[in-house]
């Protein structure tokens, strides 16, 4: 199930080694002296916002300063990125962002912001693979089970939801999984994890693609049934789940990751104070387990790491879309 409040606030506090530091010793100049805001440009439930949730009220134990998540749905999630263009100079506004949302910029022509100048990159969270899933109800055993029921099966069966929002980004999505199923697949949009998981869960659709983080919670409890992950690297917390790799599907080799930003006008001292925050968090084992069991492979980083981690993704996207016959739009 998509985890509700309580439960995310009993991940923010049981990281092992986490210690209350001493208000002096929590005292970092670089820091603003004021409440912090994390956007998430996606709606709650999302792999985007459960680590968002996650690691907030991580950060605030340690800075001595408020958190305050806040969601912000939108196309592709790019008003996190709008949010961080225009938003305060000084690094008190943060944005978890997952490189999805970078690469949206080369599918929209009238995209927000540019993320190789209106963000300045803090560190990688970590990557997570893209995960398909079935609904329970159609009672199948493997992603070798569902291709079968594309074959000769009625438009209907080849329906498959996912948390895109934006229509270029779809069809960017539309054509990789045409050519890694050998099927004409039909994209429906979701504006939520939860209402994708109901739809699926209810039989509604049969067929869903999000991050493995977004679906997991829904795994483990029976109410979906993930039967493929992208990419070749299967993952600790569901070890027997099965890659494209694995089963020689070719074109479905994404990971998704995520990374925390600020505005591109904070100062550089305050953006490598965050920096050191966010890496020394992401150091305690306790915490690096709550985030695993999200379905994340923990990847910290640099700012400037972090930056290149920005222009290869949209290196990667153009030549996957050039592939793919998509135009980029800028």
């Amino acid at each position: 199930m998509i985890l509700d409040r309580r439960s995310l606030l009993a991940l923010g506090t049981a990281g092992a080694g986490v210690s209350l530091l001493p208000s002096a010793a929590r005292a970092q100049p670089a820091i603003p002296d004021r409440g912090i805001r994390v956007v998430v440009g996606f709606g709650t439930g999302t792999g985007v916002d459960l680590t968002a949730r996650l690691i907030a009220p991580q950060l605030e134990r340690r800075t001595g300063r408020r958190f305050v998540v806040e969601n912000r749905p939108g196309e592709a999630g790019a008003v996190a990125g709008e949010i961080l263009k225009t938003g305060p100079d000084d690094g008190s506004t943060l944005a978890v962002i997952p490189g999805m949302t970078i690469a949206a910029k080369l599918t929209l022509k009238a995209y927000p912001f540019d993320p190789l100048t209106d963000l300045a990159p803090i560190a990688m969270i970590g990557t997570v693979p893209l995960a398909v899933a079935v609904s329970p109800r159609l009672n199948l055993a493997s992603f070798e089970d569902y291709l079968a029921t594309l074959k000769g099966g009625a438009p209907e069966s080849r329906r498959l939801g996912c948390t895109v929002q934006s229509d270029a980004f779809v069809k960017v999505y539309t054509r990789m999984v045409d050519e890694a199923f050998g099927a004409r697949m039909s994209l429906v949009p979701y504006r939520t994890a939860a209402s994708l998981v109901s739809d699926l869960e209810q039989g509604r659709i049969p067929a869903a693609i999000s991050s493995l983080t977004t679906l997991l919670s829904a795994h483990r409890g029976n109410r979906v049934q993930v039967v493929l992950l992208s990419g070749d690297k299967r993952t600790p917390v569901a070890p027997k789940l099965p890659t494209a790799a694995d089963l020689g599907l070719k074109g479905f080799d994404l990971r998704e990751w995520c990374a925390l930003f600020t505005g591109a006008k904070a100062p550089p001292a305050t953006v490598n104070a965050w920096n050191q925050h966010l890496r020394n968090l992401l150091d305690d084992p306790g915490v690096r387990g709550q985030l695993r069991q999200l379905g994340l492979d923990v990847q910290s980083s640099t700012p400037e790491e972090t930056r290149e981690e920005v222009i290869n993704t949209l290196q990667d996207w153009k030549t996957r879309m050039d592939a793919l016959g998509v135009a980029a739009a800028n």
